[in-house]
């Protein structure tokens, strides 16, 4: 019996989270209110993109290029507002060809594999750009500049000695 009273209160969970769901479903269902997350996701793609140009045209070629979590940041903030109109054109591509009287379970299942899909697309967008400006961040640091003028102090220096080498064994040879 005690198993019982414990499977109750996940059940009790799973249907709150689905009812939830559903709700969340029913109320971007309305048409009025998908337009104004259309218009909405419309004006913040278009705040993100003159954002981030006045970003990074303000940049100039001498300077550091952006910390990696202020590139992840301004990518994010692309990102999002496209994912999700392009995710709303699916639910409209959806909505036109569901036939008239149904195509409910149609729009839920576009939703559903649209947010299956965006979901990794973004996290790998993320970490990609994370990874790429770090790498970036690092090979134009002081340190790595530094490594490499000691590097090709150390090449020249190995040059110059097996050139005396070989002319010392040169001479010995003649």
């Amino acid at each position: 019996m005690a198993t019982l009273t414990a499977d109750i209160p996940a059940d009790s969970h799973r249907s709150t989270l689905r009812r939830r769901g559903s709700q969340l479903i029913d109320w971007l269902s309305q048409s009025h209110l998908i337009w104004a997350v259309e218009l909405g996701c419309v004006i913040a793609l278009a705040t993100m993109a003159v954002i981030t140009a006045f970003v990074l045209i303000g940049q100039s070629p001498q300077s550091e290029p952006l910390s990696p979590s202020a590139a992840a940041a301004l990518l994010v903030a692309n990102l999002l507002p496209a994912t999700t109109l392009l995710m709303l054109l699916g639910r409209r591509l959806a909505l036109r060809r569901a036939p008239t009287g149904g195509g409910q379970l149609h729009i839920r299942l576009v939703a559903i594999f649209s947010l299956l899909a965006a979901v990794p697309a973004l996290l790998l967008a993320i970490f990609a750009s994370l990874l790429f400006q770090s790498g970036v961040q690092f090979w134009s640091s002081s340190s790595a500049r530094n490594l490499l003028e000691n590097s090709s102090a150390l090449a020249k220096g190995y040059y110059a000695e097996k050139i005396r080498d070989l002319g010392d064994d040169t001479i010995a040879i003649a």
